[in-house]
């Protein structure tokens, strides 16, 4: 029992053990269910049967990212074909209720990710299995171009999830809500997703105007905004394939260049900010020496604290797209302590 709360124990895994992942594997909750099980896939489907038949629902969306492992952990690839099996059947019952009910599924944010999981992503939007793919669960960078080309030729809506409290950031702030909105719609994202937001909470409360903003991409522009790279929370044991793309974390050593890429989906040289810095939080940062690049450009440290440093920007510095940072360690200082760690890097553009 955690503080507070009586932890609650499904009755029909109590009596079916087998039903389970279980006990043994690298990542996955014990008590996971496992999809290779016939009874486990005929109990999901009961449930949606069940919710047909109480409520009259425009649509369902299926969160296959609360929480991967949905087979024995490293049969996932073989086993994708279950899963397709199962929308294919999920499908076959909404189209029989009369009207079109939309099918959404929420994914990895990656399509290697994907596979490793068991989502035949693409096939499912071939058939037309599902409406909507939503990608992500607390991940900043997503591979939204590749699934929109994926789903060229089809129906298939991209939305790339946008989280509450991103990659670490919590909880979101206006300026990084804006600039992931930002990123994705320059990704060509068909919409956002929303998840873990609370603007009904008092210390929220500014979510709600975000809500106004971020829906439209005009609405974004000539606004203070940050693009940060994409860093791993610790290791977790439900997201084993997630975060794939992240350099951040990252332990320097001398002589060693770390290159760490931030997407921009601003063209910050049309909206001339008026402040325009990049800031790199550091763990165990004494009077290192520190060379710095941007898309191969050298940089001049400006302020220094002892666990930020701050490095001016020019507009005509940073791309549209994709930007690369260079970090390189020149020499230790003789009293540090500890590994040197680059833990965020934020592009953060001001205007006013």
């Amino acid at each position: 029992m955690q503080a507070g709360c009586v932890q609650e124990y499904a009755t029909f895994k109590d009596k079916h053990p087998e039903w389970q992942i279980g006990q043994g594997h690298p990542y996955g909750q014990p008590t996971s269910l496992n999809f290779a099980v016939p009874e486990v896939r005929a109990l999901k489907f009961a449930v949606i049967q069940e919710l047909f038949e109480k409520y009259d629902f425009d649509g369902l969306e299926i969160d296959f990212l609360r929480s991967p492992p949905f087979f024995i952990p490293g049969t996932e690839p073989e086993n994708a074909g279950i899963l397709t099996d199962f929308l294919r059947e999920v499908r076959e019952h909404l189209d029989q209720r009369g009207r079109p009910i939309e099918l959404a599924a929420r994914v990895d944010e990656t399509l290697e990710a994907c596979r490793l999981d068991g989502f035949d992503v693409a096939t499912w939007m071939k058939e037309g299995l599902v409406d909507v793919l939503i990608l992500g669960s607390g991940v900043m960078d997503m591979e939204v171009e590749a699934f929109k080309r994926l789903a060229q030729g089809t129906a298939v809506l991209i939305y790339p999830c946008l989280y509450g409290w991103p990659s670490k950031y919590m909880p979101i702030s206006v300026e990084m809500a804006r600039g992931l909105a930002a990123n994705y719609w320059y990704q060509g994202a068909d919409g956002l997703y929303l998840f873990n937001w609370f603007p009904n909470e008092p210390d929220k409360a500014y979510q709600i105007s975000l809500l106004k903003e971020i829906g439209d991409p005009n609405a974004l522009r000539g606004k203070p905004m940050m693009f940060a790279a994409d860093r791993r929370p610790r290791p977790m044991r439900e997201y084993p394939h997630n975060w794939m793309h992240c350099v951040l974390p990252a332990q320097l050593s001398e002589g060693k260049a770390v290159h760490v890429p931030i997407l921009v989906g601003d063209d910050l040289s049309a909206a001339s900010p008026s402040r325009l810095e990049l800031r790199l939080a550091c763990a165990n940062l004494a009077a290192d020496r520190l060379g710095f690049a941007f898309n191969g450009q050298p940089l001049a440290e400006q302020k220094r604290s002892p666990t930020l440093i701050t490095v001016s920007l020019t507009p005509s510095q940073v791309r549209l797209g994709k930007n690369v940072l260079t970090v390189t360690l020149v020499s230790r200082a003789p009293q540090a302590q500890g590994a040197l760690t680059l833990e965020a890097a934020e592009i953060h553009a001001g205007h006013g």
